[in-house]
């Protein structure tokens, strides 16, 4: 019984010297740092969801405002009379670019366009019944035609190597 009283003393006096070395220490993560970090974390994704939202707003605006610019842009082109005209028009409507290495593809787009422009042209000809424009532009229309079909033949060509 005398050895439990002693190891139950050795036991008192090291908790005694254990709680006057021990100091308060503050404790590094409370509840209410939690509750602080949680309030600053949901502030923060607020504002980085009110940016968005607003950057977003912003894209739309200048979409919108830039499809109304497109859309609202006068017809600059003055009105055609006759056939003659109307190959003038077009030439000055759509200036023939100079091509320089560019791929055959926007070639074949432009003269494709330019051919469907001539046939217009040609059409509304043979409605006045002009036939010195008819044949002038069946001559332009034919000349257009050996050159697309030259491209295509390079295009062709240069696709199987």
């Amino acid at each position: 019984m005398d050895s439990e009283h002693v190891t139950d003393q050795e036991l008192v006096t090291r908790l005694r010297r254990l709680g006057a070395q021990a100091t308060v220490a503050t404790p590094a993560f409370d509840y209410d740092r939690l509750l602080e970090r949680h309030a600053a974390r949901v502030a923060g994704a607020r504002r980085r969801q009110a940016l968005a939202r607003g950057a977003a707003v912003a894209m739309v605006v200048v979409i919108t405002a830039a499809s109304l610019w497109r859309l609202g842009e006068p017809d600059t082109a003055p009105p055609l009379t006759d056939a003659g005209d109307a190959v003038l028009g077009v030439q000055d409507a759509m200036p023939v670019p100079r091509i320089v290495r560019a791929d055959t593809y926007f070639a074949v787009a432009a003269l494709e366009d330019h051919l469907a422009s001539l046939d217009d042209a040609l059409n509304d000809a043979r409605v006045n019944a002009a036939p010195a424009d008819v044949a002038r532009l069946e001559r332009t229309r034919a000349e257009l035609l050996t050159s697309y079909t030259q491209l295509r033949y390079a295009e062709r060509v240069s696709a199987n190597f």
